[in-house]
């Protein structure tokens, strides 16, 4: 509602420029540099994300869609399952 610019973007840059991938990669990395993380990219959101949905049992169907993948074994990739998590779901699901 303060903005009084006419562009549809929602970020907008300098000068009320569209904000490019580029422009929101240099600010992921600056945050992250402040906030002294290594390695902030916008894929290590995407699969933080799917990561977290999945755990707390999110069809993996639904996160495709929402990640926009046609292919569930592109959404797999993005998911990180460790050692604990597949022990307990084994047993989970094992009896």
């Amino acid at each position: 509602d303060t903005r009084t610019d006419n562009f549809e973007a929602l970020f907008v840059g300098k000068g009320s420029e569209r904000l490019t991938p580029g422009g929101i990669r240099d600010m992921m990395h600056k945050v992250g540099n402040l906030a002294d993380v290594e390695n902030v990219h916008p894929h290590r959101f995407r699969r933080t994300f799917a990561t977290d949905r999945a755990r707390r049992g999110m069809p993996v169907q639904d996160i495709a869609h929402i990640l926009g993948h046609e292919k569930i074994d592109t959404t797999m990739g993005y998911i990180a399952e460790d050692e604990e998590s597949i022990k307990y779901n084994y047993r989970k699901y094992s009896k």
